[in-house]
């Protein structure tokens, strides 16, 4: 299984190596299948999942013969040939999806509760940073140890679970200071910091300067 502009090199074959090769387009891919959200179900069509899995012979011999159907579709030209095509592909893809759970099943299945709990990570800071500013506090919402989290979000993201409450408050505070007229004091207030020098503190931190200097040099 592949992705569009991916490269493929074959070095020191086997005398007896053949392989079949089949080339579409996302497009055609996406309307051959009859399933929502194919990527999901279908995790080797995805960038981070698996596309170089074994299989049995007994799926190898049953794939290899839809692939001849599909051949034999190509070469007599049917008037519904792409539709006839599109349900063997669908056919092949579902073989193969049950060897890949077979063969990748238990990291399959955690690498879609990770991304799940990521997902539902960040939708809650989005909901909650205002009042909620500790990763403790997000991990007793997803029933998860901190440190679990903080794992969780480490391998997912470039920043850390905590820095990712920070940018969301950052990113609120930029607007305050950007468009409306409140004070440093009164924006503080509106973040929930303790007083307007935690949050000077803050800013400075992040940004490398106060927020009264931020906002005078927007204007």
């Amino acid at each position: 299984i592949g992705f569009p502009g991916q490269i493929f090199s074959f070095q020191n074959p086997s005398p007896d190596f053949f392989t079949y090769y089949m080339l579409f387009s996302e497009k055609f891919i996406a309307e051959s299948l009859l399933v929502k959200n194919y990527r999901k179900q279908l995790p080797f069509l995805r960038y981070d999942g698996v596309q170089c899995f074994a299989i049995s012979e007994v799926e190898a011999l049953e794939i290899e013969r839809l692939i001849f159907k599909i051949n034999e579709e190509v070469k007599a030209k049917t008037d519904d040939i792409a539709l006839a095509i599109q349900l063997y592909i669908q056919l092949i893809y579902f073989l193969l999806r049950r060897s890949y759970v077979k063969s990748i099943g238990s990291t399959l299945s955690k690498q879609e509760n990770d991304s799940d709990i990521f997902t539902r990570y960040l939708k809650l800071v989005s909901e909650h940073f205002l009042s909620l500013h500790k990763v403790s506090d997000y991990a007793k919402k997803l029933h998860l140890s901190a440190d679990h989290l903080n794992r969780i979000i480490k391998s997912h993201s470039t920043k850390t679970a905590h820095q990712l409450i920070d940018e969301m408050r950052l990113r609120e505070a930029k607007a305050y200071l950007l468009y409306s007229q409140l004070t440093i004091s009164e924006i503080a207030f509106k973040l929930n910091f303790s007083s307007a020098s935690h949050f000077i503190k803050f800013f400075r931190k992040l940004v490398g300067c106060t927020p009264l200097d931020f906002r005078n040099k927007s204007e």
